[in-house]
């Protein structure tokens, strides 16, 4: 019988190549598609790789993700599941770990003012974050409430205190010019580098992926 010389590491890694993540919950394929294919090396060979490195910009690891899949789809494939299925070979090292590590269903996990962030660049961070990935598929008053729910105590009690009343108790068009109004004054006030111009070393961030297993929050490294 043949031997496997392989470490243990080796064998670990190859284990975790063949699982599917917890985190993925397959959709029913839709009208006129198969969920059943298989993934292709010539796809597998050209996706972008993300390792979870403090350089790496996990939004565009998204789209250039999005771009190869959706170009190397089957006609008869479901997209969305190909893309679902093909993502964990996407990411590399610490990165997939964190992907074997989500709980099932996990989705946005949010966004946060960092300290000394101003409420103007905090602002215009959340919607350039929102912008970035546009197939987010995610309601307005549910990005309002976590972008309410990022800010530092302060931030939300003045934010509170020019709604009148608690901003979440507003429509969602009246809590964005509320918002947009109160970056507006505070960058005339206070100026938009009067605090900061730094980012703050760790962020939580909103990351959208398209699938709805994907939280692509960037992983911590070293």
């Amino acid at each position: 019988m043949a031997v496997d010389n392989r470490s243990i590491k080796e064998l670990s890694a190859s284990e975790l190549d063949n699982a599917v993540p917890l985190c993925i919950q397959y959709p029913r394929a839709a009208a006129g598609k198969t969920d059943v294919f298989e993934l292709k090396s010539s796809l597998l060979h050209h996706i972008p790789k993300y390792h979870g490195l403090s350089m790496e910009d996990p939004n565009k690891h998204l789209k250039e993700f999005e771009v190869v899949c959706s170009s190397m789809t089957p006609i008869n494939v479901d997209g969305n599941i190909l893309k679902m299925k093909a993502f964990p070979f996407s990411l590399m090292d610490k990165a997939k770990d964190w992907l074997y590590e989500l709980a099932p269903g996990t989705k946005i996990s949010g966004i946060q003012q960092g300290p000394g962030e101003s409420f103007p660049v905090y602002y215009e961070r959340f919607k350039t974050l929102v912008a970035s990935c546009p197939q987010h598929q995610m309601k307005e008053e549910l990005l309002i409430q976590y972008f309410y729910e990022g800010l530092l105590p302060l931030e939300r009690q003045m934010l509170d205190a020019s709604a009148g009343g608690a901003l979440v108790d507003k429509t969602p068009v009246a809590a964005k010019i509320l918002i947009a109004n109160r970056a507006l004054k505070a960058q005339q006030y206070e100026g938009v580098g009067g605090r900061d111009h730094a980012q703050p070393s760790q962020v939580n961030e909103v990351r959208m992926g398209k699938c709805q297993c994907h939280r692509l929050s960037r992983p911590n490294s070293t």
